[in-house]
C-alpha cells in the first residue's frame, strides 16, 4: 500500500528464542517492547527528525512495527511502517495556504505550487528511504536468530 511500508516474513525458530533475542541492543538500532507481541525497532540516527543515539530528542524518529504470530515450530512476523505524521502536517498546511490565497485571488502564486508538492516528495521520500533500510536491518537481524 502507499501509505504502509510492510513486509511478512516467517522466523523458523519459537518466539520464545526470538524474544531472548529481542532482550540484546543491537548495533543501528534500538527495541522498544509495547505489548506482549509487538516490538518497536528505532533507528539510532535519522537525517529526516534530526535524531541521533544519545541526544536528546523530542520525537521518536523513524521506526518500524514488529507484530509477531508464534507457530508450533516457527514465527511470522510483521515488519511495518506506520504513516508519519509530518505529513499529514504538511498537507493540511498545504491546504490551509491554499484556502487563504484562493479566495482573495485568480491563481495561486507559483511558490505555494512548487514549494509545497516538492518539499510533500521530498520528506516523504527521506522517511521512506530510512524506513527501508531500518526494516532491512531488523529482517537481516531477526533472520540471523538460529
Amino acid at each position: 500500500m502507499f501509505f504502509f511500508l510492510a513486509k511478512d516474513m516467517n522466523i523458523p525458530v519459537s518466539f520464545e528464542m526470538i524474544e531472548r533475542h529481542l532482550g540484546a541492543q543491537p548495533a543501528g538500532f534500538s527495541i522498544v517492547k509495547i505489548s506482549d507481541y509487538e516490538y518497536k525497532f528505532l533507528a539510532d540516527y535519522s537525517f529526516g527528525t534530526l535524531i541521533m543515539k544519545g541526544a536528546p530528542s523530542m520525537v521518536e524518529g523513524i521506526k518500524v512495527f514488529g507484530t509477531f504470530k508464534p507457530g508450533e515450530r516457527t514465527t511470522s512476523v510483521m515488519l511495518e511502517a506506520r504513516p508519519r505524521m509530518e505529513l499529514f502536517i504538511i498537507i493540511l498546511l498545504w491546504l490551509i495556504v491554499a484556502s487563504k490565497v484562493l479566495p482573495g485571488s485568480d491563481t495561486m502564486p507559483w511558490w505555494v505550487n512548487v514549494i509545497f508538492p516538492v518539499f510533500l516528495i521530498w520528506t516523504w521520500f527521506l522517511y521512506r528511504f530510512q524506513e527501508n533500510r531500518l526494516r532491512s536491518k531488523v529482517e537481516a537481524y531477526l533472520s540471523a536468530i538460529k
